[in-house]
């Protein structure tokens, strides 16, 4: 998810201490860099910032992925296997066993009035384990691959649970039934943090302090916020679920990562792109290499004229080339020139010369 590492030349150097990035960030971070607003992003990179963002949902939407999950995060689960979470207690009915492979899910948009309507990832519901009535608690996802978006994570991650919780009323429980509250946690899942965080999980819930006299302890477990952050094996504390989930949201090519996981964590993704057309594959595919070819001239061109004229310079120079190679590999696999001048946003003039 970086890019090479290479020193800086003076100037650059210094432009960079300028705009507090620091002598020492040397490795610019993909994603984060598409979204900066040093660059004019074209539909082809936000194209594919949102196919990365999407395939991080699908995964996070299996459920072994997800039972590795919440046995990693969450008390109630933490001395069940994998497998039985996800058979029993995920979208469970007491006494029955599923093996459907992927969640539901319960209605991700939330509206309220003179709000705009806002959307979670995903959102489920879980068995309460050792419960002898039935009571589910309400799980929300999030792929989250900006982590410095302009905002505290944690304060949105806050926002989501309230939501839960407040949607709870006259659904779960009706009138003054505050007893009925079922508990919510919010999972924020972070393929790329920043490496002071990298391979991290914190866990927030409502801790009693007793300010003053004598009170009994009566723990209210009814709101957990969980951020993950995902780091590399070369990150400390490379262990637990940690790899897993670095391969599962690794912007490898799906059979690759299916191979992978399977030899690893005995799992199957179920990644391949399925619902796609061979043509559109291929514009995947290709797309996918255009961003790392244009990357990395785009880089090179930035380390020899300065960080913020050079890197520009080089992106939209590299990126047009790639185009220009998407376009003919595109043609020569007989797709429509309607197609692929949608996808490339060349003129069918230009096509037609390639």
């Amino acid at each position: 998810a970086f890019a090479e590492q290479r020193p800086l030349p003076p100037a650059a150097r210094s432009r960079a201490n300028e705009k507090c990035y620091g002598a020492s960030r040397q490795k610019e971070h993909r994603v984060e860099l598409l979204r900066s607003d040093k660059f004019q992003l074209t539909a082809d990179d936000k194209a594919f910032v949102h196919w990365y963002d999407a395939k991080c949902k699908r995964v996070l939407s299996n459920k072994m992925v997800l039972a590795h999950l919440l046995k990693a995060t969450m008390h109630e689960f933490a001395k069940i296997e994998p497998e039985i979470i996800a058979r029993r207690y995920i979208e469970g009915t007491p006494g029955e066993e599923n093996d459907c492979k992927n969640i539901r899910g319960l209605r991700n948009e939330r509206d309220s009035p003179n709000q705009n309507p806002s959307f979670f990832d995903i959102i489920f519901y879980v068995l309460l384990p050792g419960s002898k009535q039935i009571i589910p608690i309400f799980i929300n996802v999030e792929a989250q691959t900006d982590y410095t978006p302009g905002y505290d994570l944690r304060n949105r991650a806050v926002f989501y649970a309230a939501c839960m919780l407040a949607d709870q009323k006259d659904s779960v429980f009706e009138k003054d039934n505050y007893d009925n509250l079922c508990k919510v946690c919010s999972i924020w899942v972070c393929p790329e943090p920043p490496k002071s965080v990298a391979n991290s999980i914190d866990s927030y819930s409502l801790r009693q302090h007793v300010v003053f006299g004598k009170s009994s302890k009566r723990p209210i477990d009814k709101i957990q916020i969980v951020m993950v952050h995902v780091g590399t094996a070369k990150d400390k504390n490379y262990k637990g679920i940690m790899p897993m989930l670095n391969v599962c949201l690794s912007k490898k090519p799906d059979k690759e990562k299916q191979k992978e996981i399977s030899k690893k964590f005995h799992l199957n993704l179920d990644q391949e792109d399925g619902n796609m057309t061979a043509g559109e594959q291929l514009v995947w595919k290709l797309k996918k290499e255009a961003w790392e070819a244009g990357e990395k001239q785009g880089w090179e061109a930035g380390n020899k004229q300065g960080w913020e004229a050079g890197n520009k310079q080089g992106w939209e120079a590299g990126m047009n080339d790639e185009k220009q190679r998407i376009a003919k590999s595109m043609k020569d696999n007989h797709l429509d020139i309607n197609l692929i001048a949608q996808c490339t946003n060349l003129t069918p003039e230009q096509i037609e010369k390639l």
